[in-house]
């Protein structure tokens, strides 16, 4: 079946060489690698020596052409040697051509039936690893996973006043094997009750244990972004302006004047954005 479709030479593949380290590769492996670089090698000098050679044949048939013309004073033997020997030349040179050809035609299948070989073993040698994985994993989960039951707290825990060290940070001090994960980890800055939080801890323990080389996500700093006070000024209000609010009459009375300074600038956009300042209120 596999004969029937075009396989990418493995060899030559990036991802076929990431599957397998030298010293995951059997023997039989490394020597269907070997046969596939000797045939890539042999292709290549094939179609190499058969362009010099067709090359070679071009220049002798144009001397036998110049030849054939003669110049003044050579003797017709010397003519004729000349046109012999480029004669026999362009004869080897045929026979060369030829064995070269046929060798052209038929490499690219010796080629694509190592290479499928080597797609077999290296198919065979993957479901092998994960066969052995999988073992692996159930004698794990067997024997060394340990899970305690513990009780749910109650959703207002999430909501419950807390400082510094009521909770375990995502890895503690010292720890080189396990983490804390969750919505009861601390991570700072970030709100709990949000996927976000349970990811950015799982993120923190990962590339801090494993010691991978990437940047967990920054907090966004909407605690000190003015719009999105703004926006929750009036969501807190149900959707209400909090310039809608009446105030004590000296206060109240002030509203329009102090109003009447941002009118044209930008603080005057952005209460227009953000539904504080609404028509009529200038």
């Amino acid at each position: 079946m596999l004969r029937k479709h075009k396989v990418p030479i493995l060899t030559l593949d990036e991802h076929w060489h990431r599957l397998f380290t030298e010293e995951d590769k059997t023997e039989r492996l490394k020597k269907l690698e070997m046969e596939v670089n000797q045939f890539l090698k042999k292709r290549g000098k094939a179609n190499t020596d058969l362009t010099d050679v067709k090359k070679v044949k071009a220049r002798l048939m144009q001397n036998i052409m110049e030849n054939m013309e003669g110049t003044d004073g050579e003797s017709e033997r010397m003519r004729e040697k000349r046109m012999n020997k480029s004669q026999k030349l362009i004869k080897e040179a045929n026979d060369k051509i030829a064995r070269l050809e046929y060798e052209v035609e038929e490499l690219p299948d010796k080629l694509a039936e190592a290479n499928t070989e080597l797609l077999v073993e290296s198919v065979m040698l993957c479901y092998n690893r994960i066969n052995k994985n999988k073992e692996e994993i159930d004698e794990m989960a067997e024997k060394s996973a340990v899970c305690v039951p513990t009780m749910m707290p109650y959703i207002t825990a999430f909501f419950m006043p807390r400082t510094k060290g009521d909770r375990p940070d995502v890895i503690p001090d010292g720890c080189v094997n396990f983490a804390f994960l969750g919505q009861f980890a601390d991570t700072p800055r970030d709100t709990v009750f949000t996927t976000e939080y349970s990811v950015r801890t799982a993120m923190e323990a990962v590339y801090g244990l494993l010691g991978v080389d990437r940047g967990v996500p920054e907090v966004w700093g909407s605690v000190y972004d003015i719009r999105e006070l703004l926006d929750s000024s009036v969501k807190l209000m149900d959707g209400k302006s909090p310039l809608e609010i009446e105030l004590p009459a000296p206060l109240n009375a002030l509203k329009k004047p102090l109003l009447h300074f941002v009118k044209g600038t930008v603080i005057e956009k952005v209460l227009r954005d953000h539904d504080i300042l609404k028509e009529g209120m200038l």
